[in-house]
């Protein structure tokens, strides 16, 4: 514990730079992108066109409904890094997890599944939210953290999927991760990140001895014990309380109170606003709740309109089934739906790049040795990825 004392002034203060992991993310997806419209390689479909010439047509709607800069700021960051991130799963390899800044990339995966490990032996890592301890490092929330979390154990399953070699240590970060992720009570992002993991431990056992895969499954069991079962109000991963203060606990934390506020202020909307919303400030600057919708729907609906709605779903249901990853496709697209319904999707960068990774995964890439950066495409990943975009495209 003095140790930990110690260097306990080295976690704080890299737990304020901790999000610039998903910056970084950010940055390269959109540089990739900028790149490629300049190089004159990115071809986007006529759908894809149709959505982001809208959704920019929407900062205007929001100007002038009068939202202020630092909301459209922060907003649309969130909507535009989420859907140029959705274009560059169409393609492989995926930058920035290929190509010069794959061994970047894998430095700060470990360094920073090491940084969330650590953190969970230190007491100021934990914050009382609801009367029950939750693990959110220095996040402003415990979903932040969570998304985090599980945006690193779909890492750790790329790089299974990617490297061959020490396939058991890189399952035992993955288990210590999934912990970690169970700590942080964010149920739905956390439901989320167990499937994630779920899926890697299926996939990654197969390549490791039979003795091996059972120390492991009988560790994964404990973790998940340990976790869950002792004291549920001390996870707040099943805790019933109510998100709205002064009300009594209600279906799924209070979000069925949450919702009927949400659905009342759309309905209260004039028609032109219903068809193509009210601007993204109507949520952040005039809601009378102190919390947001918990519902992706919900929020476009109100900020972009019902073509806004059904143009951000339909954009990312066919992102995640065109991507030549099968099976998996549709396991992201229900993934989706159950973020999106519950909590939250496009304002989780973390989560959506962890989808992105996730896909990757499984998107045509084949095992190989360690250290070896180069990657194949299967024929029916080329076949799928063409239809979108020209021979010469890049990363995004």
């Amino acid at each position: 514990m003095e140790l930990l004392l110690l260097i306990r002034p080295f976690f704080q203060l890299a737990n304020q730079y901790i999000n610039g992991f998903t910056y970084l993310f950010s940055l390269a997806f959109f540089a990739c992108f900028i790149r490629d419209c300049v190089k004159g390689s990115l071809r986007f479909g006529r759908f894809e066109i149709i959505a982001l010439c809208y959704f920019v047509l929407s900062i205007g709607i929001s100007l002038l409904a009068g939202a202020t800069a630092g909301t459209m700021v922060g907003q649309f960051n969130k909507l535009f890094v989420c859907l140029f991130a959705l274009l560059a799963i169409k393609r492989l390899p995926m930058l920035p997890l290929e190509g010069k800044s794959a061994i970047a990339v894998r430095m700060l995966t470990y360094l920073s599944s090491l940084f969330v490990l650590v953190s969970l032996a230190i007491p100021s890592s934990y914050q009382e939210l609801w009367g029950v301890r939750t693990f959110q490092m220095a996040f402003s929330s415990q979903h932040e953290a969570a998304a985090l979390i599980a945006l690193l154990i779909a890492l750790v399953g790329y790089d299974l999927k990617r490297y061959e070699g020490r396939v058991f240590v890189r399952l035992l970060v993955s288990t210590g991760l999934l912990f970690a992720l169970l700590m942080t009570g964010a149920r739905t992002i956390t439901i989320a990140g167990c499937v994630i993991y779920l899926v890697q431990l299926l996939s990654a056992t197969k390549r490791i001895d039979r003795r091996l895969r059972g120390i492991l499954l009988v560790l994964v069991a404990v973790v998940v014990a340990v976790s869950v079962l002792p004291a549920l109000s001390s996870t707040a991963l099943f805790e019933k309380n109510s998100n709205l203060e002064g009300s009594d606990s209600s279906f799924s934390n209070g979000r069925d109170q949450i919702w009927a506020y949400y659905i009342s202020m759309f309905n209260g909307l004039s028609t032109l606003n219903k068809t193509f919303g009210a601007g993204v400030g109507m949520i952040v600057e005039h809601s009378m709740l102190t919390v947001g919708t918990h519902n992706d729907f919900l929020s476009f609906l109100i900020s972009y309109g019902v073509v806004g709605l059904v143009l951000y779903v339909v954009y990312v249901v066919r992102s995640f089934t065109h991507c030549g990853a099968g099976l998996y496709g549709y396991i992201a697209v229900a993934l989706f739906l159950w973020c999106a319904f519950f909590n939250g999707f496009s304002g989780y960068t973390e989560l959506v790049f962890a989808l992105c990774v996730f896909l990757a995964s499984y998107s045509g890439t084949r095992p190989l040795a360690s250290g070896n950066n180069e990657g194949s495409v299967s024929p029916v990943r080329k076949a799928t990825h063409g239809r979108h975009f020209s021979a010469k495209r890049g990363a995004c």
